[in-house]
């Protein structure tokens, strides 16, 4: 479609021309599935998408972005086999027994807060892809554990072998911080109610 009027920039820079938008398609459709049809508009499901979270051995460690952002433009880089980490990872959890192969399932998935349950041969990255944001923590076993960035955008978290169960909840500075001042309050003013009646009890 096309809007007149709408200004275009390139790196920055004014350039001629009315904004326009392209639909476009993949050519080599083998890995998509045809779900829907109307007319000449088709849907397609794309069957070989990531999972949400899985758990993979092999990692690269780029601390420079950009670096990174190229190092994920090569083609032959597979990102089902190797996840590419911002920092060295730590790997939480105390080392245990497991069953045949690694497993990850999602138990809950919350805007705020997702839990999962993991299933490790080997000590492992579980890779959450969704977005990384400060204020994110990870809990392995109910113990607090780092998170990492994953392929510049994604959260990653470092497992030891054997069967977890991994948490990450949303809990920005700005909200613990406020809730702190709330509860102090709270007291605070409880203190001022019920303090003298305590008092009068140990007068008399």
């Amino acid at each position: 479609d096309q809007y007149a009027g709408g200004s275009h920039y390139t790196n920055g820079k004014k350039k001629e021309g009315d904004l326009v938008f392209y639909l476009q398609y993949h050519k080599d459709l083998q890995k998509y599935k045809e779900v829907f049809r109307y007319k000449s508009l088709k849907v397609y499901e794309n069957k070989k998408v990531m999972e949400r979270a899985f758990a993979l051995k092999d990692y690269e460690v780029i601390k420079d972005t950009n670096k990174a952002l190229e190092k994920l433009k090569e083609e032959k880089i597979d990102l089902r086999k190797k996840v590419i980490l911002e920092k060295e990872p730590v790997y939480g959890g105390k080392p245990g027994s497991y069953n045949k192969e690694s497993k990850v399932k999602i138990l809950s998935y919350k805007p705020n807060s997702i839990e999962i349950k993991a299933n490790l041969a080997s000590r492992s990255i579980i890779v959450i892809s969704d977005n990384y944001y400060p204020g994110w923590n990870a809990y392995i076993d109910s113990k607090k554990a780092p998170v990492n960035i994953a392929n510049t955008s994604f959260r990653a978290v470092g497992i030891n072998r054997g069967k977890h169960r991994l948490e990450l909840k949303y809990e920005p500075t700005s909200f613990r911080n406020g809730l702190i001042i709330s509860t102090s309050s709270l007291l605070l003013v409880l203190g001022f109610i019920f303090g003298p009646v305590v008092r009068k009890r140990y007068v008399k």
